[in-house]
């Protein structure tokens, strides 16, 4: 069903664009149904497109470098994720991307260390570096520091359903800390 809504979406913005060629918000539109159908080759045009009207929007160029990576066009998107997060250093979207390109990359040090930085740099927004780095610290095989981290994170959102779950989803889809996150899922749909 959800298939059909984004292949509608194609249509209709297709239609939008034969009305006002180039417009940028029906390729983004369109580029991002196209990706939900699994179609990052058509999506990447769209992009490519938008980009050569605005080749600053960082939104877009994170877009381009998702198509990139689902195309395995893992260089070409690791550089572009690189040279994205270089212009905007300071963007912790763009941050935490690049840490997640890393991970899927499997370059678990490389995101590891990234991690540390943001965490340092910015104490009170920690949670979302906190889960990649968690991630990390199990693709390294360091489960001790997985399992502090959890610990860390689950003392401070106990009450807080979407992190324990996201506790629980982490090591499980990892097959780590197993019995720890049957605790998590369960302490969650308490709280549901």
């Amino acid at each position: 069903m959800a298939d059909a809504r984004y292949q509608d979406a194609v249509v209709e913005m297709s239609r939008a664009l034969r009305q006002a060629p180039g417009d940028s918000f029906a390729l983004g539109m369109r580029a991002t149904a196209y990706l939900q159908l699994q179609q990052p080759e058509r999506a990447l045009r769209d992009i490519d497109a938008i980009l050569a009207a605005r080749p600053d929007n960082p939104s877009i160029q994170l877009m381009r470098i998702g198509a990139l990576d689902r195309l395995g066009r893992d260089e070409e998107a690791d550089t572009a994720m690189r040279l994205l997060a270089q212009a905007h250093p300071e963007d912790q979207q763009i941050t935490m991307a690049q840490a997640s390109l890393m991970l899927k990359h499997d370059r678990a040090q490389e995101a590891s260390d990234l991690l540390d930085r943001v965490i340092e740099a910015s104490p009170d927004d920690i949670l979302s570096p906190q889960l990649l780095r968690i991630e990390a610290s199990i693709m390294l095989n360091r489960l001790d520091l997985a399992a502090e981290e959890m610990a860390t994170v689950r003392q401070a959102h106990a009450g807080n359903a979407y992190v324990l779950n996201n506790l629980c989803w982490t090591a499980a889809t990892k097959g780590v800390l197993l019995d720890q996150a049957l605790r998590d899922c369960d302490a969650a749909l308490a709280l549901e």
